[in-house]
């Protein structure tokens, strides 16, 4: 199982349909990204949502997402939790 140090965590819907990594998990800054099976939220989130000029899939980037702070862990599975440190 890897761990993270706790930060906040956006999880959004993969636009490339790569199934059964349907879900994207990045940090903030977005320096990093990871496609998963799962997640599991297990601390307070919240929806945002920035609308922009063009689509989603012109740019690779959402326009809403789940955002939350905490530990982020993935194990063997592709599966992600994110729980308060």
């Amino acid at each position: 199982m890897i761990t993270s140090t706790s930060q906040v965590w956006r999880i959004y819907l993969n636009l490339h349909g790569a199934a059964p990594l349907i879900w994207c998990v990045s940090n903030e800054e977005g320096t990093f990204e990871m496609l998963v099976k799962h997640v599991d939220i297990k601390v307070h989130s919240w929806v945002v949502y920035r609308p922009k000029q063009t689509p989603d899939s012109a740019d690779d980037r959402p326009s809403g997402w789940l955002a939350c702070v905490g530990v982020m862990s993935i194990n063997e599975r592709g599966c992600v939790t994110i729980e308060a440190s």
